[in-house]
């Protein structure tokens, strides 16, 4: 009998890296790391005033034009796994100077929409959401799904524009432990 073609497919489009990553982080086993500013993200604990256009934050000034800003308090654990996905993905050669804006924005975004649904959400839930993310760009940079704006104003990404529906609140959480129950990994 032959491997069912779908099934390869999926398991070519699995990072293990990605998993081992999962693993350590549902298991409480994650890093801080200075705050992430690159890619034209800035991980930032407090919002600038909205009459304030740029900070003046080592390495450079962050402008509000061209800064996708990604505010929370978990500032120095989200930096650090934007650096572990950085690395990641660089070392599996499916991110470049084309679409690291992509992705580093949607990580941003995941970021985000977590910290809407959840306000008190916990550092070790917040990387585990974001990384989902990360799982889902790694299937679509591998199966050439992953969409990219070659042309951009004001920091748009693709991303920006989708019309997916991303799960809310507690489903948000409920979904997140069923993705990686799928990888044997229980989360808390």
């Amino acid at each position: 009998m032959q491997n069912d073609p779908t099934e390869s497919t999926v398991r070519a489009t699995i990072c293990p890296e990605l998993v081992s990553l999962a693993a350590a982080i549902a298991g409480g086993e994650f890093g801080r790391a200075k705050a992430w500013y690159g890619a034209h993200v800035a991980i930032i604990k407090k919002a600038p005033a909205l009459e304030q256009p740029e900070l003046d934050l080592a390495p450079g000034v962050i402008r509000r034009a061209t800064h996708r800003l990604v505010v929370t308090p978990h500032v120095h654990e989200l930096s650090w796994l934007y650096y572990k996905v950085c690395h990641i993905f660089y070392d599996c050669k499916v991110m470049n100077y084309s679409n690291k804006y992509e992705v580093f924005g949607r990580l941003g975004n995941a970021a985000e929409w977590c910290m809407q649904q959840l306000p008190d959400v916990s550092a070790q839930w917040l990387l585990l959401v974001a990384l989902r993310e990360a799982f889902a760009m790694y299937e679509e940079l591998v199966t050439g799904q992953f969409g990219v704006m070659l042309i951009t104003v004001n920091n748009r990404i693709d991303d920006d524009f989708r019309d997916d529906a991303r799960p809310s609140g507690q489903d948000l959480m409920t979904k997140t432990r069923e993705f990686y129950q799928t990888f044997n990994i229980q989360c808390p």
